[in-house]
């Protein structure tokens, strides 16, 4: 849905074309935050809701991860220069997230059972 809403905004004249870009350049860095982070926090025992609740709660962080991952795939090659270091950032962005929020992601896990 979130997809249908990018493309349709870049159909919009003048602006459609640098918005619709903005729209699914944060799109695409929410989901691949998401996806990054889940291998290390289903580590630490955290099922998907939980996840979920930590990456909310650092919103700004998992976005500004995910966006800049995100423009260096955009680079040719990017994505094989930068891949391995997203992996290993997304485990060190879990370990400080958890550490921050260690309080909130307990309260998410046991929401979640």
């Amino acid at each position: 849905l979130a997809a249908l809403a990018a493309w349709l905004t870049g159909l919009l004249p003048f602006v459609g074309g640098i918005l619709g870009f903005i729209v699914g350049v944060l799109l695409t860095g929410w989901l691949l935050a998401d996806e990054l982070t889940s291998r290390s926090l289903s580590a630490r025992g955290l099922d998907r809701r939980a996840r979920r609740a930590v990456l909310r709660e650092n919103r700004a962080r998992a976005l500004g991860f995910g966006v800049a991952t995100q423009l260096c795939f955009l680079i040719p090659l990017g994505a094989v220069a930068v891949m391995p270091a997203a992996v290993a950032g997304s485990t060190l962005w879990t370990h400080a997230a958890l550490r921050e929020t260690a309080g909130a992601a307990d309260r998410a896990t046991d929401a979640a059972r």
